[in-house]
């Protein structure tokens, strides 16, 4: 730089800059499910093609080329060190469903580090996976009497609908069916009261519908209840007892008929 002094003279004077580096890298990840950024409206799900793109990060001073990536996945250390071509874009789809955790550590020429740690969810398949884990009967299976139906039952994925349980014509009210989550199954309850009419077993059955696209579906349960003539335990039951007050009045009979004589017997 050119400067001019009180009399009139021109004098150079130079300077150096230096410019330190100590600071690392700047990471900027995202995740996109088949093409489309992970967002809390558009949630990666089971199945689909899940990417980590780190096209964004940059470093100040040093070149992005020059730096190293250690990227740990659910306490894994899955990459160590590795370039900036590896570690740009690594795909993701071996995740199950769940809540995954997350860690990036960027280190450039200089060895000045930075580090970040995220969280991401996949969640289920848009759909229905209806499984019956549990049924319960409240009653005896024989004809004339009614009994309760209660099942218990697990939506394995993510889509919303409703389901009742019906005997013949016969139906519940409908209840909702909930979505399944990256932490839990949609869990619900049905429960239907049924008249016992005929023998055999009956044909219990599960309908669903879902509330968005429509999809319906039926689960079956043609032996989940066998409805049986008569109770054979408790007839016998019964007839035990009656042999038994007999044979306790006849015992009585003789024994009174050995104290008193036959006056005893007469009224």
């Amino acid at each position: 730089m050119n400067v001019t002094d009180e009399a009139g003279n021109t004098i150079t004077r130079t300077w150096d800059i230096i410019v330190e580096d100590s600071a690392g890298p700047v990471i900027i990840p995202h995740i996109s499910a088949n093409s489309t950024r992970v967002s809390p409206s558009e949630p990666a799900r089971e199945g689909d093609n899940i990417l980590l793109t780190l096209t964004e990060s940059f470093d100040d001073i040093d070149s992005i080329l020059n730096t190293l990536w250690t990227i740990t996945i659910n306490g894994d250390q899955k990459y160590t060190n590795v370039s900036w071509t590896e570690a740009e874009k690594i795909e993701l789809s071996n995740l199950g469903i769940g809540i995954h955790s997350m860690e990036i550590l960027a280190t450039d020429s200089l060895g000045n580090s930075a580090d970040i740690s995220f969280q991401f969810s996949i969640e289920p398949k848009e759909g229905f996976n209806l499984e019956i884990i549990q049924t319960e009967i409240s009653g005896d299976q024989f004809i004339g009497n009614t009994i309760n139906f209660r099942a218990s039952i697990n939506n394995y994925q993510s889509s919303v609908g409703s389901a009742r349980a019906c005997y013949a014509e016969s139906c519940s009210a409908y209840v909702m069916i909930p979505g399944a989550t990256s932490s839990s199954s949609g869990y619900f309850d049905l429960d239907v009261d049924i008249q016992l009419l005929e023998t055999g077993p009956l044909d219990i059955r599960i309908e669903w519908i879902g509330n968005e696209d429509g999809e319906s579906g039926t689960l079956n349960l043609n032996q989940s209840i066998i409805v049986s003539e008569q109770d054979d335990e408790r007839l016998d039951y019964q007839v035990q007892a009656f042999f038994s007050v007999l044979c306790v009045l006849v015992i009585l009979s003789l024994l009174a008929n050995r104290l008193w004589g036959k006056e005893s017997m007469r009224p």
